[in-house]
């Protein structure tokens, strides 16, 4: 999930407030939207397929450095060394946001699918934008009547998903990384969108991506993943997961979506908060015969439908 937002360009998915620059949606865009559906959708299950043999937080920190240095060579190829110029005040509001977001919060995410399936971290996840909400309540922001409806009912979705029942495939420890990633999200979201400002979409998300990789090989280190470290044990699948992660999940589609923020109404590029995670659902499902129980869709069914009546409600304002 990305954090970008520009004062003439759409918002966070947590925070989908901000004006779009152009209304018509033509062939291309669809096809921008459908990368970000189906490539953000199937980072649960590549990450689940990853952390079987490669150490989760050195793994999502090889993906965030290669495709953040890569999106940043990009941008200079295209623009020089003036595209990459920042004040000291915007990359250090860039770094800690992308500490933050992808860092803490993909960090996390990384830990939990070692824990628990791909299709309960992406519900899970959904939420995102509820945490939007409720952190943007506690700031003493205005929110919608309608929306401040929507949220409990949303998270009680995350309640009934894990009453016994559900068969989320997850132990306590997985359900507390997935939700801890989602409110580090959330809280990023909410900062990224009222700090950063001017900024090209390209070099946010490059910067970002560093900061991320650079705080997770720090905190996997420290938790000491270098003794797990073994590439000759790493599983051809797992490797293909990861070059997956920072190829398609990486720099490619955090470029579409740069992309899709100077063309796309905020309302469309929103719809991927509720969109991923039913991807996810259907490739947990179809390739690791990943399951849930009637309690547990149910509780999807609440979370996802709560996440889209919120992007609907927070879209219109």
């Amino acid at each position: 999930m990305p954090t970008t937002r520009r004062d003439n360009a759409p918002g966070t998915p947590g925070d989908p407030g901000a004006p779009a620059t152009t209304p018509r949606t033509t062939p291309r865009v669809w096809l921008g939207l459908w990368t970000i559906y189906i490539a953000w959708g199937s980072t649960y299950l590549a990450m689940r397929v990853m952390v079987r043999t490669i150490p989760p937080l050195l793994g999502a920190s090889t993906r965030f450095l290669v495709a953040g240095a890569i999106v940043l060579g990009w941008v200079a190829s295209r623009q020089g060394r003036a595209g990459l110029r920042l004040t000291r005040g915007q990359l250090v509001t860039l770094a800690a946001t992308g500490a933050l977001v992808p860092g803490i919060g993909n960090g996390l995410n990384s830990l939990a699918v070692k824990h628990a399936t791909s299709v309960t971290v992406a519900l899970l996840n959904a939420a995102v934008p509820l945490w939007v909400i409720l952190i943007r309540r506690f700031a003493r922001e205005r929110v919608p009547a309608v929306t401040l409806v929507v949220v409990p009912i949303g998270f009680s979705g995350v309640a009934i998903m894990l009453l016994p029942g559900g068969n989320v495939g997850a132990s306590a420890l997985g359900v507390i990384f997935a939700l801890g990633a989602g409110a580090a999200w959330g809280v990023g979201a909410f900062a990224s969108a009222r700090l950063i400002r001017d900024i090209a979409p390209s070099l946010v998300i490059g910067v970002q991506m560093l900061a991320a990789g650079l705080v997770q090989l720090v905190i996997g280190v420290g938790l000491g993943e270098l003794s797990d470290f073994h590439p000759g044990r790493f599983s051809a699948a797992s490797i293909a997961a990861l070059v997956y992660l920072v190829s398609v999940g990486g720099f490619i589609t955090y470029t579409v979506y740069a992309w899709l923020l100077q063309r796309a109404p905020v309302s469309q590029i929103a719809t991927y908060a509720f969109v991923n995670p039913i991807v996810a659902v259907v490739l947990g499902r179809l390739i690791l015969d990943e399951s849930l129980g009637w309690t547990g869709l149910i509780g999807a069914g609440v979370i996802v439908g709560s996440v889209a009546l919120t992007v609907r409600s927070e879209t219109r304002r």
